[in-house]
């Protein structure tokens, strides 16, 4: 009996001291501007998702790079069935910027009329002189590298983009709109957003910047030459 009665003292005992270290740290690492954050970190979820692309089966996706922007920090997060990836060099400020600026993809039957475009035909549509070729990709790729000539019209700042492109572009210029690659949807984003604008006399270019690269097509940009 006077063993269990040590044991049991000796227990409170150690009881006691690891409360009052763990208290002690407690305070030492909220003092501490160093210290270990307790809160948790708030979840970087985007519940917007209106999708910038559509694979074979008709699931909406995005691929990194074609997203619209950086609302948060770049990673990545699902919402309503489909994936958004958030480049690391985005533009967005705010979920509610980049909520107001991507516009779903146009039904089908709105761009049924509109021509699509080999690499062949697009290039030479480019030597002709007469079209105007618009890159929908982020504006930070355009910076990058662009077909040479081509001007800036993101599926993910269409409306911001829009003001300075009307006074560059007339409603009567024959248009080239091109995006990544042929699985990019982002071309017909903005084609479907240049119908409602009173532009109709517009292109899809589907192989896109990456089958104009391939080729070493006309291109510029600053790391166009690198």
């Amino acid at each position: 009996m006077e063993r269990l009665v040590t044991i049991l003292k000796t227990a409170g005992i150690s009881a006691v001291i690891a409360s009052l270290a763990f208290t002690a740290g407690m305070l030492f690492n909220i003092a501490n501007p160093y210290g270990i954050s307790i809160k948790p970190a708030p979840a970087k979820i985007i519940t917007i998702v209106k999708t910038v692309e559509k694979n074979g089966s008709g699931r909406l996706k995005s691929k990194a790079g074609d997203c619209a922007a950086k609302p948060v920090a770049a990673g990545s997060t699902e919402s309503a069935g489909s994936t958004v990836t958030i480049p690391a060099s985005g533009e967005a400020e705010t979920l509610a910027e980049l909520s107001s600026m991507i516009a779903p993809i146009p039904p089908a039957e709105k761009l049924i009329n509109l021509p699509r475009l080999s690499l062949e035909k697009a290039k030479q549509y480019f030597d002709s002189g007469k079209y105007r070729f618009v890159d929908a990709r982020p504006q930070y790729k355009y910076i990058e590298a662009h077909i040479k000539g081509a001007e800036t019209l993101s599926a993910s700042f269409f409306n911001k983009q829009f003001p300075v492109f009307k006074d560059k572009v007339s409603p009567e210029e024959e248009l080239v709109v091109y995006c990544s690659s042929p699985d990019c949807r982002l071309s017909e984003i903005v084609a479907g957003e240049l119908l409602d604008k009173g532009y109709k006399k517009i292109n899809i270019f589907e192989g896109g910047w990456a089958s104009w690269e391939a080729k070493a097509y006309p291109m510029e940009g600053v790391k166009v030459g690198r």
